[in-house]
Order: structure tokens, then C-alpha cells, then sequence
């Protein structure tokens, strides 16, 4: 367990490792998808978001050469329209990452797992953790990542309990710029998994975007 007071900070490289898309890789391939009226185009469509819009937003993200999708949307903050959009497009992409199997190639040591060595404990003691994270990115990869290690490693958390959740609340994570949405809230429709083959839905999309 670690003990001494320790923050990490999460950039995008983080979440890489588990096939999340950054920067310009995800602008890059939001602009393809909509441009061929792949399923991210169907979803904004789904969304409510009309195709004059899609395609002008799909245009203008392309020829901004900006280096991510936020950039490009910090550069268009007065415009509420490709705001509400942009977010959209990220979240819906993102989600179709969140896909457990990402966890289980274990051939490599990665960085959540790295991590995870050094701050379990057994289960009455994680009260006394004294780590917590800072993370840019919006998805929720380590949350689950953590989730998943301290469920499979105490049998007294299989249940996911009270204990459980008081043992993940120990390992407090702050979103600099949002997240996806609370893995901890029983009450939220936006759960970890959604797959590469999950049907988004509208109001979960836009839930996320929010």
C-alpha cells in the first residue's frame, strides 16, 4: 500500500495502452467517420444533430489542423452548436472503447497494473491509502481498472458492497476536464463496458457528452 502522500498525473499516454484513442489520432478518425457517415455520423444523426451541421463541423475540424478536438473547440467556444457536437462525437467514441477485455492482455507490464502492485493491501486497510490521481482524460479506464482488481482480489468485495465501496473511495481520481461519467453512482445508466459492438443510445451519449 502506499502510504506516503502520492499524486499522479494522468496525460493521454495513460490510457493509450488500453487502446484509447488521443489527440489527434481521435480527431482524425471522428473526421473519417463522420465524413463516410460511418456509425459515429448514425449517432450524431440519432442525437438530434442535423447533417448540415455534421458535415460543416466535419469540414471545418479537418482543415483547423488543430491538434485535438478540444483545441478545436476552444477555438470555437462561442459557438454552442459545435460545442454540444464536438462533446458528442468524443463521448460516443470513447464509450465504444470501454471495453473490458482491454484488461485482460496482461503479456506486457502496464501502468495501471504497475500502480496496482504497489497500493494493494488487504481489505481493512486501504482506509490508510494515501494516493490519489489527476487525470486529463475524460475516460474512466483506471476507475475501472481499479474496480476490477480490488473486486478479483478480495473475496470480501465480490459483492461489490459497502466495503467494496468504501475500499475504492480510498483512491480518489479528479477529472481536470470532466469524465464520461461516475462508475460510483448506483443511480447512473453510464456504466464501464459499452464495447465496441454496444448500441449507444442517444440519451446515454449525450448523457456522457454532458
Amino acid at each position: 500500500m502506499i502510504r506516503k502522500p502520492t499524486l499522479l498525473i494522468f496525460g493521454a499516454g495513460a490510457s493509450a495502452e488500453y487502446d484509447f484513442p488521443v489527440g489527434r489520432y481521435l480527431l482524425l478518425q471522428i473526421v473519417i467517420e463522420l465524413r463516410q457517415r460511418d456509425r459515429l455520423h448514425h449517432d450524431m444523426r440519432q442525437c438530434g444533430f442535423n447533417d448540415g451541421l455534421i458535415t460543416e463541423f466535419c469540414r471545418e475540424l479537418n482543415d483547423s489542423n488543430l491538434p485535438s478536438v478540444d483545441a478545436f473547440l476552444e477555438q470555437h467556444k462561442d459557438n454552442a452548436d459545435y460545442e454540444r457536437l464536438g462533446k458528442a462525437t468524443i463521448a460516443a467514441s470513447l464509450i465504444r472503447c470501454e471495453d473490458k477485455p482491454i484488461f485482460s492482455d496482461r503479456r506486457q507490464l502496464k501502468l495501471y497494473e504497475y500502480i496496482w502492485h504497489h497500493a494493494s493491501a488487504k481489505p481493512d486497510k486501504y482506509a490508510g491509502n494515501a494516493l490519489s490521481v489527476l487525470t486529463f482524460n475524460y475516460d474512466r479506464s483506471f476507475e475501472e481498472f481499479l474496480r476490477r482488481s480490488l473486486s478479483a482480489s478480495h473475496p470480501e468485495f465480490r459483492n461489490r458492497g459497502r466495503e467494496f465501496q468504501a475500499a475504492v473511495s480510498s483512491f480518489p481520481v479528479q477529472h481536470l476536464y470532466g469524465s464520461l461519467g461516475s462508475l460510483s453512482d448506483p443511480h447512473s445508466h453510464l456504466e464501464f463496458g459499452g464495447g465496441s459492438d454496444h448500441p449507444a443510445l442517444p440519451p446515454t451519449i449525450l448523457a456522457a457528452a454532458d
